[in-house]
């Protein structure tokens, strides 16, 4: 349960940068200070300069953390990092576009994801596999109980095939023994 709640930390973080650029902001357009500002409630420091141009290389050319060496607290990495990812899966996806001015902005598609989010997606997927789950061990235990019935009728049918010999048998012998009786009824001289 930990790891879906974790996935649904990150598709709720990857909804809240589409969210914020297609609810907060008048042309779908953001500088990356500010979605960080939103996203995190902290603005990019000033003296932080060169962690933005290694933002921009991490961004565009795919270099992930490479040009990350600076005396930041872990806690303020682990932001930016967060961020980039976040910002590098939507760009790649198509669902974003940055600039060179480190501009972020959503596309169509991007608009579109707005109205069916990542997080909406995953419960409803989530719940599509729960309730085929269930489903699916429904049919088993159905199937088990069909099973279990099958082999209680053929016990039965076994039984009945059993008391039917023994009639049958008894039906046999009672009819020799009316036969024997008429017999001697008619012939009284070949039974003495």
């Amino acid at each position: 349960m930990t790891e879906d709640k974790e996935i649904q930390n990150s598709y709720g973080f990857l909804d809240s940068i589409i969210e914020y650029l297609a609810s907060h902001t008048t042309s779908y357009s953001a500088k990356i200070e500010d979605i960080h500002f939103y996203m995190f409630n902290v603005s990019f420091e000033d003296n932080k300069k060169d962690f933005v141009k290694g933002i921009f290389r991490t961004i565009l050319n795919k270099n992930f953390f490479e040009d990350f060496n600076l005396n930041i607290t872990d806690n303020t990495q682990s932001q930016y990092i967060k961020l980039i990812e976040a910002l590098t899966f939507l760009k790649d996806n198509g669902l974003i576009i940055i600039d060179n001015n480190l501009v972020i902005q959503l596309t169509f598609k991007g608009i579109l994801k707005y109205s069916n989010s990542f997080t909406t997606s995953h419960q409803k997927n989530r719940a599509d596999s729960d309730r085929l789950l269930f489903v699916e061990k429904t049919q088993l235990n159905q199937n088990q109980a069909m099973t279990e019935a099958t082999q209680d009728m053929l016990s039965v049918n076994k039984n009945i095939s059993r008391l039917t010999f023994w009639i049958a048998l008894a039906s046999v012998v009672a009819s020799v023994y009316y036969l024997l009786l008429i017999l001697e009824f008619f012939f009284p001289q070949i039974f003495c």
